[in-house]
């Protein structure tokens, strides 16, 4: 199973809380303490939904394939 992405922007930050607008208009509102402390408005964020398990073997996968690049491009 993929991770669902939500992509957005930050609207505005009010207290605590960070409004992220989506694509679609949508507002979510989510815990600043819950993002990067160097977001602010304006700033695009992506939000991936998925389980716990997959989301991470992604960002392994992700990880490796980087790592490969990196190698194989030195190695010219």
């Amino acid at each position: 199973m993929d991770a669902f992405v939500i992509k957005g922007v930050i609207d505005r930050l009010e207290g605590d809380k960070a409004v992220i607008k989506t694509e679609d208009r949508q507002e979510l509102i989510w815990q600043r303490d819950k993002l990067p402390h160097d977001l602010g408005e304006g700033d695009l964020v992506e939000l991936a939904i998925g389980a716990a398990d997959n989301l991470a073997s992604q960002r392994q996968e992700k990880v490796a394939k980087e790592i490969l690049k990196q190698i194989l491009h030195t190695n010219d």
